[in-house]
C-alpha cells in the first residue's frame, strides 16, 4: 500500500529547533558557568569535550542567536492568535491570564534586580 507524504509542517520544525537550540545554549552555558576564568583557560589551554573556551563562546553565542530567532518565529508564524488572547479575551474585554501575568512579571523582576545589583 502506498504511503501519503505528509506536508512539511513549520509548528514541527519551530518545535524541534527550539528544542535542539535550547539544549545546546544550556549545556554551553553551564560548560561556560564552570570552565576557569582569566589566564587559566587561556595560558593552561583548558578544553572540555574536545572544545576551548573560545570555542564554547562561540558555541554558545550562535545557538543562543539560533534559539531567539526559533523563538521569534514560533511566537510570530504560530502561536501569535494564542499569544494575544492571553492579554484579551473578546467575551471579557480584560486581561485573560491575570495570576500568571503577575507571576511572570514578579519571577522577571526578581531575577533582573539580583543580575543588576550582583546578589
Amino acid at each position: 500500500m502506498a504511503q501519503i507524504e505528509k506536508k512539511f509542517s513549520w509548528r514541527a520544525f519551530l518545535c524541534f529547533g527550539l528544542t535542539y537550540t535550547f539544549i545546546a545554549a544550556v549545556i554551553s552555558g553551564i560548560v561556560l558557568y564552570i570552565s576557569p576564568t582569566g589566564r587559566h583557560s587561556c595560558m593552561g589551554n583548558w578544553e572540555f569535550l574536545w572544545l576551548a573556551k573560545g570555542e564554547w563562546k562561540t558555541f554558545h553565542t550562535y545557538f543562543s542567536f539560533a534559539f531567539i530567532i526559533f523563538c521569534l518565529s514560533h511566537l510570530l508564524a504560530v502561536n501569535w492568535k494564542t499569544f494575544c488572547s492571553y492579554f484579551k479575551n473578546r467575551t471579557s474585554k480584560g486581561i485573560n491570564r491575570m495570576r500568571e501575568l503577575v507571576w511572570a512579571s514578579v519571577v522577571f523582576a526578581a531575577v533582573f534586580y539580583l543580575i543588576i545589583f550582583s546578589i
